[in-house]
C-alpha cells in the first residue's frame, strides 16, 4: 500500500493520532480527492488538512465539499491548484447549508473568478463558524470584490480575516475601484480584524478611501497593502495619518485592566509592516 493509501485507511479507521494531514505537492488529482472525500465522510478525528499543489480541480473540490456536509471535526482546509467557480460554489454551498465546524478555508492559487467569489460572499452572510477566508492569487476582479464587500457590510457576516492579495497583477490595470468597495464595507463592518490586499495595483485613490474608512472603523487591527507600488505620496500620507491612531486604539483595547494585574506581551505594529509576497 502506498503512503496515500495508508493515510486513507487511517482516516477511515478514525486513527485518533491523525489530527493533521499534510499532503502538499503529492499530485493526487481529482481521483485522489474523491477517495479522500469518502474517507472524510467517516472520519471524526482529523482537524487540519493541507492539499495545496495537488492538481485538484472542480471535480475534486465538489467531492470534498460533499464530505464537508457530514464531517463535523475538520477545522482547517487548504487547497490550491485548479479549482474554479464550480468548485468554489460547491464549497460555499456546503458551508451555508450543512457544515458548522470549519474555521479556516484557504484557496490560494486557484482559478476562482468573480462568479466563484459571489458564491463565497453569499456563504459569508450565513455561515457563523468560518473565521478566515484566504483567496490570494485567484482571478477575482471588481464584480467579485463588490460582492465580497456587500457581504462584509451586513451585520450577519462574522468573518475575522480576509486575504485577497495578488488578484490584480496586470500592471496596466488599477485596483482602486476594488479598494473603494472594500473601504465602504469597512465603515460598517463590526467583525473583520485582518484585511490583506497585497499586490493588487491599488493607487492613491484606493489608499485614501481605505484610510478614510479607518477613521470610522473601530474593529480592524491589520491592513496589509505591501507591493501596491502605485500608492504615491498622497496615498501614503493618508495611511500614515491614521496609522498611529489605529495602533493606539488597539493598544488601549488590549491593555490589561489594572485591577487584574496581568502582564501581556507588547503589541507589534500591524499597519505598514514589511512582508514578503506569498507564493
Amino acid at each position: 500500500m502506498d503512503h496515500f493509501g495508508v493515510f486513507l485507511k487511517r482516516l477511515s479507521d478514525n486513527d485518533p493520532t491523525l489530527q493533521t494531514l499534510n499532503l502538499v505537492g503529492n499530485k493526487i488529482g481529482d481521483d485522489g480527492a474523491k477517495e479522500l472525500a469518502e474517507a472524510l465522510k467517516k472520519n471524526t478525528t482529523l482537524k487540519i488538512l493541507f492539499l495545496n499543489d495537488n492538481e485538484v480541480g472542480d471535480a475534486g473540490a465538489i467531492a470534498l465539499a460533499d464530505a464537508l456536509k457530514t464531517n463535523t471535526t475538520l477545522e482547517i482546509l487548504s487547497m490550491g491548484s485548479n479549482i474554479g467557480n464550480a468548485g468554489a460554489k460547491a464549497l460555499a454551498d456546503a458551508l451555508v447549508n450543512k457544515n458548522t465546524t470549519l474555521k479556516i478555508l484557504t484557496l490560494v492559487g486557484n482559478k476562482i473568478e468573480d462568479e466563484g467569489a459571489k458564491e463565497l460572499a453569499k456563504m459569508l452572510i450565513y455561515n457563523k463558524a468560518l473565521e478566515t477566508l484566504t483567496l490570494d492569487s485567484n482571478k477575482i476582479k471588481l464584480k467579485g470584490m463588490k460582492n465580497l464587500a456587500i457581504a462584509l457590510k451586513l451585520p450577519t457576516t462574522s468573518l475575522k480575516t480576509l486575504r485577497l492579495s495578488f488578484n490584480n497583477k496586470d500592471p496596466e490595470a488599477s485596483g482602486d475601484e476594488e479598494a473603494k468597495e472594500l473601504a465602504k464595507a469597512l465603515k460598517t463592518n463590526k467583525h473583520l480584524k485582518i484585511l490583506e490586499l497585497m499586490n493588487n495595483n491599488i493607487g492613491d485613490e484606493g489608499a485614501i478611501a481605505l484610510a478614510d474608512a479607518l477613521t470610522i472603523n473601530t474593529i480592524l487591527e491589520k491592513l496589509v497593502l505591501n507591493f501596491n507600488d502605485k500608492i504615491g505620496p498622497k496615498g501614503k500620507k493618508a495611511l500614515n495619518a491614521v496609522k498611529e491612531g489605529v495602533i493606539s486604539r488597539i493598544k488601549n483595547k488590549r491593555s490589561p485592566k489594572k485591577s487584574l494585574g496581568r502582564k501581556r506581551r507588547p503589541l507589534k505594529k500591524s499597519l505598514g509592516r514589511k512582508q514578503s509576497p506569498k507564493k
